[in-house]
């Protein structure tokens, strides 16, 4: 019998380990996409500035492209046609359309939005700095951003 009992509790303690390994590979993955989805707003922002304020233009781009090729060769994923990609994003995720559709629908950070209001309410100033804050509760990601003017 004792046996049987120490089988049970072996079979349970095993299910608990497993338990917080396939929850905590979940949160990793959320906060890799997380990441990446900041990565991509902060340079589409970024970029989308320098365009619309005719600091850069196509030609820009294409050397920002081969720039970041040439300092880091692995990585992947950075061509111009991405990096507008990015702009894009940025564009039409911050536009006020969006915004508007958005609280139509009563899209919220409790209905895991994509884009909160107050991120998405960017003012066109030259951008000097760019921040983002991740806040992790109760295993959902709230984002801040803030610009700050030049």
């Amino acid at each position: 019998m004792q046996t049987t009992n120490t089988s049970v509790q072996q079979s349970h303690d095993f299910a608990s380990v497993m338990q917080i390994i396939e929850t905590r590979r979940t949160q990793a993955v959320q906060m890799v996409n997380h990441a990446s989805l900041l990565t991509a707003w902060e340079v589409g922002a970024f970029v989308s500035d320098r365009i619309k304020n005719a600091q850069w233009g196509t030609k820009v781009v294409q050397q920002l492209a081969e720039y970041i090729h040439t300092q880091n060769p692995t990585l992947k994923g950075w061509s111009k046609i991405t990096i507008y990609r990015m702009v894009k994003f940025y564009e039409t995720y911050s536009s006020v359309q969006f915004v508007e559709r958005a609280q139509s629908l009563k899209l919220t950070t409790a209905s895991k939005a994509v884009v909160l209001p107050e991120t998405a309410q960017i003012v066109s100033t030259p951008l000097k700095q760019i921040e983002s804050d991740v806040i992790v509760s109760n295993n959902s990601f709230i984002s801040r951003m803030s610009y700050r003017k030049a």
